[in-house]
């Protein structure tokens, strides 16, 4: 397999790195940011939705985070390159 298919493990790391250094740079001068850990989302959703002052059906919006998508053989890489790779995510409000 080429490093630069897409269907790479090295292809995904680049691609994870990139978007995480486009958020970084995003939100760098954002005064109010909450930073969530995708793999925790289920249990840090809900503060989220407190902190924005979330209304409606949020038990819905909470269980969505429970429904798996697309499980073919891409989902399965992007499961390993997810146990693999580094977040420097932390919750932060100012």
């Amino acid at each position: 397999m080429n490093p630069k298919e897409p269907d790479s493990i090295e292809w995904i790391m680049e691609f994870i790195d990139t978007v995480t250094k486009n958020i970084e740079h995003f939100i760098s001068d954002k005064s109010q940011v909450m930073r969530i850990r995708m793999e925790d989302a289920n249990e840090q959703f809900p503060k989220f939705l407190e902190w924005i002052g979330a209304e409606g059906d949020l038990d819905a919006a909470v269980d969505e985070w429970t429904v798996r998508h697309n499980l073919g053989k891409k989902n399965r890489l992007i499961d390993t390159i997810r146990h693999k790779a580094k977040w420097p995510y932390t919750n932060r409000r100012s």
